[in-house]
C-alpha cells in the first residue's frame, strides 16, 4: 500500500471545497480546499485560512517546532535516565540522538516563496 496522499484533490474540483490531504497546522482539522479567484484557499472547520504560500511557510515553521520538542524530550530523557542510574547506556544514546537532530535542524534551509522565507521572516527588500 502506497502510504502518499495528494495534498489536492484532481484538477479541476476545485470550484466547490473539496477536502485535502493536509491537516490544519493550527489545529488538528482536516483544509479543505477551493479556487478563489484565481488563487487555491484552504480553511478548516474551525475557521483557520490559508492561501498556498501562507500554509508553505507555517507547515515548515511547524515542521521545526517539532523536530525541537524532540531534542527536547531526548535530553529530558538523557538527564533522567543519567540523574537516576537507570540506564546509562540508553541516556547516551539519548543525548547522541539529541545532538543528531540538532544537525540536523541546523542544516534546515528555509522555503523561500513570494518575498517570505520559510522562518516567517519577510525576504522582499533582501539583497
Amino acid at each position: 500500500m502506497d502510504p502518499y496522499l495528494p495534498a489536492f484533490p484532481p484538477a479541476g474540483t476545485a470550484e466547490r471545497p473539496a477536502l485535502t490531504g493536509l491537516t490544519c497546522p493550527a489545529c488538528p482539522g482536516v483544509l479543505s480546499v477551493q479556487s478563489n479567484g484565481g488563487s487555491l484557499v484552504l480553511a478548516c472547520r474551525i475557521g483557520h485560512v490559508f492561501v498556498v504560500p501562507e500554509l508553505v511557510v507555517v507547515k515548515e515553521q511547524r515542521v521545526e517546532q517539532l523536530l525541537w520538542s524532540a531534542v527536547e524530550a531526548l535530553e529530558e530523557l538523557r538527564a533522567l535516565l543519567g540523574d537516576a542510574r537507570l540506564d546509562e547506556p540508553r541516556a547516551e544514546r539519548a543525548g547522541e540522538e539529541a545532538a543528531r537532530l540538532r544537525d540536523l535542524i541546523a542544516g534546515i534551509q528555509p522555503v523561500r516563496i513570494d518575498g517570505l522565507i520559510g522562518n516567517g521572516k519577510s525576504d522582499l527588500g533582501a539583497q
